[in-house]
């Protein structure tokens, strides 16, 4: 089983978004369990260089609007493609 690292390390933003994707785990139903931990940092890299908005908005309204939901779905299959 994978280990999670402990929760200090990631932003609020990106514990929102972590909270996104768990609940939308088909966009990881095609990650080895092994690279799970490996796709997160990744994702997280990627959407804080590329679209730096999307944490800044998440922080900013605490809450994934629908607008929110639709960037993070772009920048996930985004990022799917190059992993």
């Amino acid at each position: 089983m994978t280990r999670r690292p402990p929760r200090s390390t990631l932003s609020s933003s990106s514990a929102a978004s972590d909270v996104y994707k768990r609940q939308t785990r088909k966009y990881l139903l095609d990650i080895e369990v092994d690279r799970i931990l490996e796709f997160e940092s990744g994702l997280f890299e990627y959407i804080s260089t590329k679209y730096p908005d999307i944490f800044e908005k998440i922080r900013e309204e605490k809450k994934l609007s629908d607008e929110l939901e639709d960037a993070l779905k772009k920048a996930i299959t985004e990022f799917k493609e190059t992993f």
